[in-house]
C-alpha cells in the first residue's frame, strides 16, 4: 500500500513539473472611440466645402517634406521646410535644425493646439522650433514657438522659450 501511494505521488510530481503556467493575461480593454471621451484626440476640420456640381466634399490634404540642404559651420543639419497643400508646395523656412512630424497624440504632451491640423518639431543640440498649423476660413496659420533646454527660476524645466506667434499665413485655394 505505501508502495502504490508512493508511486502515486511520484507520478503527481513529474506530471506536474512539465506543466505550463496557463495563467491568461489579458490586454487593456481598447476605449470607444466612437463615443465622446475627454481622452480623445480631437480631429481637425478639414473641409473645404462640398463642390456644387459633383456634390463631393472638398479635403484639405496636408504634409510636411523637408529637405536636408546640407550642414552648417557647427555640424547642424540644414533644412528647407515645405508644407504641402493639395499638392502644391509652399516654403515655410530654411532653418538649422533636424525636423519631424509630431504625432496627434503627443500634441498635448507637447503643448500643440488640439485643433492645430499639423505639426512639426526642428530640433539640434539642445535647440530648436515647433511649427504648427492653424485653420482660420480660407487662411491656414503658421504658428511658431522656439523650443530649447532651459529651466526657470526655481531650476523647474522649461522647454518653451517664447509664447507661440504668427508665423505665416497661407491663402487655400
Amino acid at each position: 500500500m505505501n508502495r502504490l501511494l508512493i508511486l502515486i505521488l511520484f507520478l503527481i510530481f513529474i506530471s506536474s513539473c512539465g506543466k505550463k503556467d496557463e495563467t491568461v493575461i489579458k490586454p487593456p480593454e481598447k476605449k470607444d472611440t466612437t463615443t465622446q471621451n475627454s481622452e480623445q484626440v480631437k480631429q481637425p476640420d478639414l473641409t473645404l466645402g462640398t463642390d456644387s456640381v459633383t456634390g463631393v466634399t472638398k479635403m484639405i490634404d496636408l504634409k510636411w517634406e523637408f529637405k536636408k540642404l546640407g550642414e552648417g559651420s557647427y555640424g547642424e543639419p540644414v533644412t528647407q521646410v515645405y508644407l504641402i497643400i493639395n499638392g502644391k508646395k509652399n516654403e515655410i523656412s530654411k532653418t538649422k535644425f533636424g525636423f519631424a512630424e509630431y504625432l496627434r497624440e503627443s500634441y498635448k504632451d507637447s503643448k500643440i493646439p488640439a485643433d492645430a491640423l499639423t505639426a512639426c518639431k526642428g530640433w539640434w543640440a539642445g535647440a530648436g522650433i515647433d511649427y504648427w498649423i492653424m485653420r482660420n476660413g480660407k487662411e491656414l496659420i503658421v504658428m511658431s514657438r522656439e523650443i530649447g533646454e532651459t529651466s526657470d527660476e526655481n531650476g523647474e524645466p522649461g522647454d518653451y522659450m517664447d509664447e507661440p506667434k504668427k508665423f505665416k499665413t497661407i491663402k487655400i485655394e
